[in-house]
């Protein structure tokens, strides 16, 4: 079983990413090439009951994938020469309550809570670009055969019930295997970030505008303004106007 797996971000600068309190369990001593690219490594444990934290399956685009699992924690460890200035790497979801992280100089605790989906590291050294690509899945419901089954059944009702005698006879929902935007992207994109207070607002301005699409915003100003007419307060219904 994969204990730990190596990325080299330069010729002097590489990342190691493992489960917290497995570090004395790992094979560090003999690394084995990577199926991820010639710039992953991979270290085996010693003793495979210590666990399986870390597994690199094939996606549905049929691309080799890092998985990680939810609730567990990971150390992201910086190796690199004693004279380098290294940037602290970034993760895609550091700005989202979802991931808890713990920075240090040399290393960063994180751990994903509540989320599940695809992520990633960027590495901002010397301009160079890198990043680790990883998805994180649940780790007691196999993630292809229950959970994307199982988010595709919501959809299939929910949009069940938005239809309408005029509306679509049928809404298609299913995986695509080409592309990595996954409908378990889009549930998580509208359960983080569709909050109540923002969900309300947008219902009630549907609402109000069903089919109605805003194509230019025009702020009327007047140009100028003159004496009002003394007549129009002697007579105001024969010298106003409507």
């Amino acid at each position: 079983m994969i204990g730990a797996v190596c990325f080299k971000v330069t010729n002097e600068y590489e990342v190691r990413i493992y489960m917290v309190g497995t570090y004395e369990q790992i094979d560090w001593t003999n690394p084995s090439p990577c199926v991820l690219g010639e710039n992953y490594t991979c270290y085996a444990l010693k003793n495979e009951e210590a666990g399986n934290a870390i597994q690199i399956v094939t996606g549905l685009n049929g691309q080799h994938m890092l998985r990680l699992f939810e609730t567990k924690r990971y150390i992201l460890r910086l190796v690199y020469e004693e004279n380098l200035d290294i940037e602290v790497p970034r993760f895609q979801n550091e700005n989202n309550k979802f991931l808890k992280l713990e920075k240090d100089k040399d290393y960063i605790t994180f751990q994903f809570v509540n989320y599940l989906g695809y992520s990633r590291i960027n590495f901002t050294h010397d301009n160079c670009g890198q990043q680790i690509v990883f998805e994180i899945a649940p780790e007691k419901m196999n993630y292809e055969e229950d959970y994307i089954v199982l988010t595709e059944a919501i959809a299939q009702v929910c949009s069940e019930l938005l239809l309408e005698y005029s509306g679509l006879t049928s809404n298609l929902f299913e995986q695509s295997e080409e592309e990595h935007r996954t409908i378990l992207e889009q549930f998580i994109f509208l359960r983080q970030f569709c909050y109540g207070n923002n969900l309300f607002s947008v219902f009630e301005a549907i609402k109000r505008n069903p089919d109605r699409v805003l194509s230019s915003d025009e702020i009327y100003k007047p140009i100028g303004c003159g004496i009002p007419s003394q007549k129009f307060y002697t007579h105001p219904f024969s010298y106003g106007k409507g």
